[in-house]
């Protein structure tokens, strides 16, 4: 039998298990991480990926999937899907350019395009 002892309330509750059953110990090193990133880089780790749902992903992953299969002959949902692409190319292409816009400033004050 091993004894745990686990936190409930203001006190302590020691829980019995059989050896059979105890697989082992997962003990948390949260205190002791340290980040390799300065906060800066950290931050903009995060803002470049960011964080999305498992419920989200099934809805636009199911959605994009059904709509590709009810529709994968229809010209009318293939140039739709075009020009979401190109929109989304010219967004991204369009924020390369104003990083490289606040980032790339010359000496003297302009700003190289």
């Amino acid at each position: 039998m091993v004894a745990i002892d686990l936190p409930y309330d203001k006190r302590t509750i020691t829980a019995q298990i059989d050896d059979e059953n105890y697989a082992g110990k997962l003990v948390s090193q949260a205190a002791t991480y340290h980040n390799k990133l300065s906060e800066q880089e950290t931050v903009e780790k995060s803002l470049d990926n960011p964080p999305v749902s498992p419920d989200y992903y099934l809805k636009t992953a199911f959605s994009d999937a059904i709509m590709t299969v009810l529709y994968a002959r229809d010209e009318d949902y293939q140039r739709q899907r075009q020009a979401q692409g190109l929109k989304k190319t010219e967004w991204e292409m369009t924020k390369k350019q104003r990083q490289h816009q606040t980032r790339n400033r010359h000496e003297d004050g302009g700003m190289h395009l």
